[in-house]
């Protein structure tokens, strides 16, 4: 049992609660989504956020999701840490999956490699010489 729960606050603002609760979102249609969370938030349980990640998934959206052990609410909030660099990483690596970026900027190939899923390139680029 949370501490708000525990608190009342659950019993008192159930409105409140269910304005919070993110399983209703876990609909067909969703973007893909990154997820990393504490193994051992206090604030937010782990099994509610796998539940959430199993209900999108359940429903055809792309969800990545990465529990870090040893872990509560703030996970990333000091710089440089293991959980720092897992983080960064971890976003890098999933917004090369899924981000729309163009073949090449100066020349330069920018696109994720082949095999990379969610691997989308395409060209517009726009010249002005005004």
């Amino acid at each position: 049992m949370g501490e708000w729960e525990a608190a009342g606050a659950y019993k008192r603002y159930p409105e409140r609660y269910a304005a919070l609760d993110l399983r209703r979102l876990s609909t067909p249609g969703n973007p893909p989504t990154l997820i990393l969370a504490g193994k051992n938030d206090p604030l937010l349980p782990a099994a509610s956020v796998e539940d959430f990640a199993r209900r999108s998934m359940a429903a055809g959206n792309a969800v990545d999701l990465v529990m870090l052990p040893y872990s509560g609410h703030n996970f990333n909030t000091t710089f440089n840490s293991i959980t720092n660099q897992l983080s960064i990483a971890t976003i890098t690596r999933f917004m090369n999956r899924y981000s729309r970026v163009p073949k090449s900027v100066a020349g330069r190939s920018i696109c994720p490699p082949n095999g990379v899923e969610g691997r989308q390139c395409s060209v517009s680029a726009t010249t002005s010489n005004s």
